[in-house]
């Protein structure tokens, strides 16, 4: 017989965002005194007034999200050591609008918890992206956790850190059978169908598991679609994790991670950011990038730069401003130019990775780079690569008199501008269908 129906209620039958062994740890806990036994004396129930957060000498806002997470707590926070989103949402709220703070780092330790209550936050914590620089210090930052850690900026993790755990659980406590060898019945009386589904006393009906099972495809769907936008990662990719934890590096592969660092790194990236004069972090997987980013204050403090070393940084620095300088005769490699395809997508530009595609194709992935910083739409590109094209070929076919359509070969390393090869040669068929074009249609 459970003698505590709230902390049941608050476990069982209902979807969670919390990582596995630490769900199986507090059943195997609280399991017994659910059952009756006595339990500790647990103090008060209201969730405190007064903001926790410490502020550094260099104000920074360090905001603890340590423990099971839960929409509010009560009387068992003293035992079990819950935060609350009510409780993180009002530091996150004053440390906005403290005139000490210039930066906020969020200082997580947690395996998730309840999913009631972290989308909203979670919601609030993204929009407030720009106001003051905001990083995550990640030593376990699992399910509903790592979803509060997606909303900052960047994420550092130590490299023994458990990120990750993207996913929804739900378990159903079936107690008809200890009812049974207690001497216990239960009967329910009640109006309409489904009001007595997850009936602890009673098996699961078909028509509740199903219910369960869509509620948590559906809070699984607004799961990974969230940290997909925080992190700018495909929902499809995060779904792909499989709720995988990943361990310390392992999680800058998936994109879950920024970088792996301490926590006193974490500090000191914050504070090279408002020295700056950012009100975003700029990201980059060594301090060193982030320093020379801080010397360019032309530079979009919101975008990220994703080189390893400040001589990288710079050359993107100049790529991005559309300079004529040394840098520009060089070649860009091809980190080089999905950087430049990343600043330019978080700036706005949504046609970014089509025209690297289209370049691509064309044999000429450098060129990316060219059109970006001139600002040009896919379909100028799609009309210039066709058109270069032509011409690179109508001195083979004016010699035979034969259609420039009939060279089905596109060349590598006929790019001018380009100095060597860069592509593997394509058939014009992919060509064509790739600028939207058919062969009929070309002179």
């Amino acid at each position: 017989m459970i003698t505590l129906p709230r902390l049941a209620g608050r476990i069982f039958g209902t979807p969670l965002a919390i990582e596995q062994s630490k769900l199986a740890a507090i059943v195997a806990a609280v399991g017994p005194r659910l059952q009756g036994m006595p339990m500790a004396d647990m103090g008060g129930g209201a969730d405190r007034s007064e903001s926790c957060y410490q502020v550094t000498a260099d104000g920074i806002a360090v905001i603890g999200i340590q423990g099971t997470l839960v929409s509010k707590t009560s009387g068992m926070d003293a035992l079990s050591g819950l935060r609350s989103y009510a409780d993180v949402r009002a530091d996150f709220q004053r440390a906005l609008a403290d005139g000490r703070v210039r930066a906020i780092l969020l200082d997580l330790d947690s395996p998730g918890g309840e999913v009631q209550g972290m989308f909203d936050l979670a919601d609030e914590m993204y929009a407030a992206r720009g106001t003051k620089p905001t990083c995550a210090f990640a030593s376990q930052a699992c399910s509903a956790a790592y979803l509060l850690a997606s909303t900052a900026d960047y994420v550092v993790a130590p490299r023994d850190a458990w990120t990750g755990s993207v996913g929804i659980i739900a378990m159903q406590l079936d107690e008809s059978g200890a009812d049974e060898m207690a001497g216990l019945k239960y009967t329910a009386v009640y109006a309409g169908a489904r009001k007595n589904d997850g009936n602890p006393h009673e098996p699961l009906s078909p028509e509740a598991l199903g219910w369960l099972r869509a509620t948590v495809d559906k809070m699984y769907g607004m799961f990974t679609a969230a940290v997909a936008r925080n992190r700018g990662i495909p929902a499809a990719a995060i779904q792909k994790m499989e709720s995988a934890v990943y361990v310390g590096s392992d999680g800058l592969a998936p994109g879950l991670v920024d970088e792996v660092g301490t926590f006193e790194a974490a500090l000191a990236l914050l504070g090279s950011t408002t020295q700056a004069g950012h009100t975003r972090m700029v990201k980059g997987r060594v301090h060193e990038a982030l320093l020379a980013s801080a010397q360019q204050p032309e530079a979009p403090a919101a975008l990220p730069i994703l080189e390893s070393s400040a001589a990288s940084a710079a050359r993107m620095e100049e790529a991005m401003e559309g300079t004529t300088g040394a840098a520009e005769a060089t070649v860009p490699t091809a980190a080089e130019i999905e950087a430049r395809v990343e600043l330019a997508r978080a700036a706005g530009y949504a046609e970014a990775q089509q025209i690297a595609d289209l370049c691509a194709i064309a044999g000429s992935p450098a060129r990316t780079v060219e059109f970006i910083g001139a600002k040009k739409s896919a379909a100028d590109v799609k009309a210039t690569l066709l058109q270069e094209r032509v011409k690179a070929n109508a001195g083979i076919s004016s010699k035979t008199g034969a259609p420039a359509e009939l060279q089905t070969g596109v060349m590598p390393g006929t790019d001018a501008t380009a100095g060597e090869s860069h592509g593997k040669a394509k058939p014009w068929s992919q060509v064509l269908e790739a600028v939207g074009l058919k062969k009929k249609g070309v002179v």
